[in-house]
């Protein structure tokens, strides 16, 4: 038999439910980015979000219970190379423990991952794709892009409180005086960054930044879109990073944060014409910013240390909607003048946040230089958001169809979708990239996505190759893998970090 018909015979369809969960972020991300806007309270038309409600409710249903993958491949981590693969050795094809053979499959049955046994049997230029290393080592930022990876693993990982209630709250309540959020200090065992990396299916507890073990950690909160942000400092490294977490699985705030695609004007003055920025990013970012600048700037109300010294350098970074909060907060610090302005500004996988007006402003001022954007050419949140003539709300339902149908995606149906036929999605003009080519160094995601040139496209790998906490795939599959090993001044970072399969 073929291998389509031992594909058809075994109906190798759907993914496990470790898997869903970890996928739905960026699935979810891509509905609600190349959709039709979502208005928040207090804007002009805002559009019901109980369809949004919906989507992710299913999601969360189908992540739990959906583990079809891991079954079928033998209850064994799908990330695990198996040659026979579970099934195929039983119709007697004496072609089925043959590596090319399994790898084929592997690659028919849609799943995106590429493995090690596989690189030089399935073509996939798109998967490894990199930026040449000598374009990182002149970059002026390359030494803290190490810290800023090992930070934006880290702000995802859970913080406590170490002043008690009563010091936090105090400190709440005067810093409020300065404009919305919440502040308060926060442990961190060993004054050392940590956060959970995953090998494939298996999670694990790992240190991203061994090097450096005097990190202090304070927490800046807004309860309102549940945006979040912490601040480490370093006295031995002389280093303050300000980082931004990006969206939260079953966040609705945060969705309707990334959902709100309408376009909120802000002046640059110096004779430039205004900046359209992204709504959602801006307005959530204006309730938190304040107490950023009054931790940079030192002041009465702050309980946690003074103003940063003048020979320590100020990093903003993120991941996803991180990234996209720290750029445009690194903008508003020099837009405003403020006291104490960042002095780089590294993210990773953030979307698009303004169109090109903004981006020729960096130019003008000589900041291209400050900013660098770490990506993996397959990772599909990076080129949002799309334009589209529909509704995102029947977007989502035909990226649940193919999640949950491989099928479906197998047969391109979204890769249509995305290539502008049909309903007309396509990769929109109205936004910009800050710096364009000039501010981007790509890193190899080990798997199949969603690029402009739909080049090896596949939907599940689009939402993979954003990830930032997997050794296989993604960010830190990247990074570890890159040339950004070798620039890192400070953190130590290494392969080593990862956990053993």
């Amino acid at each position: 038999p073929s291998l389509a018909e031992l594909m058809a015979a075994r109906q190798w369809r759907r993914f496990p439910g470790r898997s869903a969960a970890a996928l739905a972020v960026g699935l979810a991300a891509l509905v609600v980015l190349a959709g039709t806007s979502v208005r928040r309270p207090g804007g002009p038309a805002r559009v019901a979000t109980s369809g949004l409600r919906d989507v992710t409710e299913q999601w969360s249903m189908m992540s739990v219970g959906v583990d079809a993958y891991q079954k079928v491949f033998g209850g064994i981590d799908p990330f695990s190379f198996q040659c026979p693969l579970p099934g195929l050795a039983s119709f007697g094809n004496s072609s089925a423990g043959d590596p090319e053979f399994c790898c084929s499959a592997y690659d028919g049955l849609g799943w995106p991952y590429q493995f090690p046994e596989c690189a030089t049997l399935v073509d996939c230029k798109s998967c490894y794709k990199h930026s040449d290393d000598a374009s990182l080592q002149q970059h002026p930022v390359a030494p803290l892009v190490g810290v800023a990876w090992a930070s934006s693993l880290s702000v995802y990982s859970a913080a406590k409180p170490t002043s008690g209630w009563l010091a936090n709250k105090l400190t709440d309540e005067f810093s409020g005086l300065l404009g919305g959020g919440k502040v308060g200090d926060s442990a961190l065992k060993g004054q050392t960054l940590s956060g959970q990396v995953g090998v494939g299916m298996h999670d694990q507890d790992a240190s991203p930044c061994p090097n450096i073990g005097d990190w202090e950690q304070v927490m800046l909160n807004d309860d309102k879109d549940n945006i979040h942000a912490r601040v480490f400092k370093s006295h031995s490294a002389k280093l303050a990073v300000v980082v931004f977490r990006g969206t939260q699985m079953f966040s609705m705030k945060n969705w309707q944060v990334d959902a709100d695609l309408e376009r909120a004007t802000l002046s640059l003055g110096d004779g430039f014409p205004d900046t359209e920025v992204h709504e959602g990013f801006l307005t959530s970012l204006r309730r938190i910013l304040p107490r950023v600048k009054t931790w940079l700037n030192g002041s009465f109300f702050s309980l946690f240390g003074g103003s940063i010294p003048k020979d320590w350098t100020v990093l903003f970074t993120g991941h996803s909607l991180g990234g996209a909060l720290a750029t445009l907060a690194m903008s508003l610090a020099y837009l405003e003048d403020w006291q104490r302005k960042p002095d780089a500004v590294i993210v990773f996988g953030a979307p698009r946040i303004a169109d090109s007006v903004l981006g020729a402003w960096w130019k003008a001022r000589g900041m291209c230089s400050r900013i660098l954007r770490v990506n993996t050419y397959n990772d599909v949140i990076h080129y949002m958001p799309l334009k589209t003539a529909f509704k995102w709300w029947e977007v989502a339902q035909q990226v649940m169809g193919c999640a949950s149908d491989l099928s479906s995606c197998m047969n391109g149906g979204l890769s249509k979708l995305m290539a502008g036929s049909g309903s007309g999605t396509s990769f929109s003009s109205k936004w910009d990239h800050i710096c364009g080519n000039e501010s981007e160094f790509v890193v190899p995601s080990a798997v199949k996505g969603v690029n402009q040139e739909l080049d090896d496209f596949s939907a599940l790998g689009g939402a993979m190759a954003h990830f930032i906490d997997n050794c296989k795939y993604g960010y830190t599959y990247g990074v570890l893998g890159s040339s950004i090993v070798e620039a890192d001044r400070y953190c130590g970072i290494s392969k080593s970090i990862c956990p053993a399969a």
